[in-house]
C-alpha cells in the first residue's frame, strides 16, 4: 500500500472509531482503553522509550510512568498504542519514539511510517476534525502559538499531538517545523495545498527554500518545542483558479502573477496544485534553473513524456518552436523558468501503401546511414508496437512514434527527410495488418 493511501487510511479509521466509540474532546484514554480490554502495565523499560505495544494474542500496552508523569502527554502516549493496535497492517512487539518519525539506518535517516501513522492516529483521535474546524472558527483572531496551547489544553493531550492534528485543517498558507530540546531534527508539517510539491527531503534544507518564499516569518517557544512559522500565499481552490484562468485568456503566466502579486517565485509549493487545476489538455512543464533541470510535472499517459527535460531547456525550446507547440516560457525569479508545453497532436497523414522496410533502406541509403540506424529505427517501431499496438488508434501510436523521433537528435537527419513521415505510417499499417 502506498504511504499517502496508508495514511488516509489511518485518517479514515481514527474517524470511523471515535464514531463508533462516541467519543468527544477532552477524552480520556485510560477510560477508553480499559473499556476495549487493553491491559496497561506501568513499569520501566529498558529501551529508554516512554512506552511499546504488544500486538500478540493478549494485547498490552506498556508505558513507562517516569516519562508520561505529564497528563497530556500521557493521553497523547496512549492514544499512539492505541493506534499501533488498531491499524492493522502494524505487527509484532512496537517500541515508539514520539518524537521524530524517523530512524536512522546505516547513517541515513528514513521514514518511520509505523510512527508517522500512530502519531496521526493518535491526533485525529483527541481532536476530531468537526470538533477541531469548530475550535478554530471560534478562536479566528488568536495568535498560532496561543490557538496550539488552547486546543492542547481543551483537548487534554499535547503540544505535539495539535501540531499534527492543525496540519489537517488550517487553510493553505501555513507551514511550520518544530523541534524538542532534546531532538536534533526538526519535524515539518504544512496545511493542504500548501507545499504539494517535495522540492527538498531534508527539512533544513526545506527552511532556507520557505525563508525565500513566505510572506511572514514567526519564530516562538511553547514549553521544550521551538517554532518557526512560516507564512504562505493561499493557493485557490479549482474553481477560483478556472475562473481566473477563463478571465485572462487561458495565459498561466497571467494566472501566476495573478495568484502571486508578481512575486513568481512564490507559486513553487503548490506549482502542480496549479497546473492540474487549469489544463485541460495534456501537458507537460519543466522548472528549469540555468538550463539545469529542477522539476518536470506532466499528464499521465501522454506523448510528451518523450520530451525529457534532460535535454535542457535550449533544445527542448528549439523543438516546440520548430513544430509548433502551443506553449510557456514564463520567467520565474533566481535564473529559473518554467517552460508549459500543451500536447499537439500530429494528423496521420494518408498515403499509399509502400513496403515500410524497402522505405526506410531507401532513406538510409541516401543518408548514409549504417546498419545501426536502420535496427534502431526498426526498435522504436517494434516497441510502441509491443507496449501500444492493441491500446492505441493509429493515430495515437503515429503520434507515440512521431514524438519519439522528434525529440531524439540522433534521428535528426531522419526526421527532416521527406519521406520519413511515409514510413512511419506505413510501418503502423504494416504492423497493425500482422496482429490481425
Amino acid at each position: 500500500m502506498a504511504i499517502m493511501n496508508r495514511l488516509d487510511s489511518v485518517h479514515n479509521l481514527a474517524k470511523r472509531k471515535i464514531r463508533q466509540l462516541g467519543l468527544t474532546p477532552p477524552i480520556n484514554m485510560e477510560e477508553v482503553i480499559h473499556s476495549l480490554n487493553i491491559e496497561i502495565v506501568e513499569k520501566r523499560n529498558q529501551y529508554g522509550i516512554e512506552a511499546y505495544s504488544e500486538l500478540g494474542d493478549n494485547l498490552k500496552i506498556v508505558i513507562n510512568p517516569e516519562m508520561t508523569y505529564y497528563v497530556q502527554r500521557r493521553n497523547f502516549t496512549l492514544a499512539h498504542e492505541l493506534g499501533h493496535i488498531f491499524i492493522p497492517w502494524h505487527n509484532g512487539d512496537i517500541k515508539c519514539n514520539f518524537e521524530d518519525n524517523y530512524v536512522k539506518v546505516g547513517g541515513k535517516r528514513l521514514l518511520d511510517t509505523q510512527e508517522l501513522e500512530a502519531n496521526i492516529f493518535a491526533s485525529d483521535f483527541l481532536m476530531p476534525q468537526e470538533w477541531l474546524l469548530s475550535e478554530i472558527e471560534n478562536n479566528r483572531d488568536i495568535p498560532f502559538d496561543k490557538l496550539v496551547e488552547l486546543i492542547a489544553r481543551r483537548a487534554n493531550t499535547s503540544i505535539m499531538a495539535c501540531f499534527y492534528a492543525l496540519e489537517r485543517v488550517l487553510p493553505s498558507g501555513y507551514s511550520y517545523f518544530v523541534k524538542r530540546d532534546t531532538s536534533e531534527w526538526w519535524s515539518f508539517f504544512t496545511s493542504r495545498n500548501t507545499y504539494t510539491v517535495n522540492w527538498f527531503s531534508y527539512n533544513e534544507d526545506r527552511m532556507k527554500f520557505f525563508q525565500n518564499l513566505s510572506i511572514k516569518k514567526e519564530l516562538f517557544r511553547i514549553g521544550p518545542y521551538e517554532i518557526v512559522l512560516y507564512k504562505m500565499i493561499s493557493c485557490p481552490s479549482k474553481m477560483e483558479l478556472c475562473n481566473e484562468m477563463e478571465r485572462n485568456g487561458g495565459s498561466i503566466e497571467t494566472l501566476i502573477d495573478s495568484i502571486t502579486g508578481g512575486y513568481r517565485h512564490r507559486i513553487l509549493p503548490f506549482l502542480d496544485v496549479v497546473l492540474e487545476a487549469v489544463t485541460n489538455d495534456k501537458y507537460i512543464a519543466f522548472v528549469f534553473q540555468d538550463d539545469d533541470l529542477i522539476k518536470s510535472f506532466y499528464s499521465e499517459k501522454s506523448p510528451l513524456l518523450r520530451i525529457y527535460g534532460a535535454m535542457g531547456y535550449e533544445a527542448i525550446h528549439e523543438i516546440v518552436t520548430l513544430y509548433g507547440f502551443d506553449f510557456q516560457s514564463i520567467d520565474l525569479e533566481n535564473s529559473m523558468v518554467l517552460l508549459y508545453i500543451s500536447e499537439k497532436k500530429f494528423e496521420m497523414p494518408r498515403y499509399t501503401y509502400t513496403n515500410p522496410n524497402i522505405l526506410l533502406r531507401q532513406i538510409c541509403d541516401y543518408h548514409g546511414c549504417d546498419k545501426r540506424m536502420l535496427q534502431s529505427v526498426n526498435g522504436v517501431m517494434a516497441a510502441a508496437n509491443s507496449a501500444y499496438g492493441k491500446e492505441y488508434s493509429d493515430e495515437e501510436l503515429y503520434n507515440w512514434c512521431k514524438y519519439k523521433f522528434i525529440v531524439d537528435p540522433y534521428y535528426e537527419e531522419l526526421v527532416a527527410d521527406r519521406n520519413f513521415d511515409k514510413y512511419i505510417v506505413n510501418k503502423i499499417i504494416s504492423m497493425k495488418l500482422k496482429r490481425k
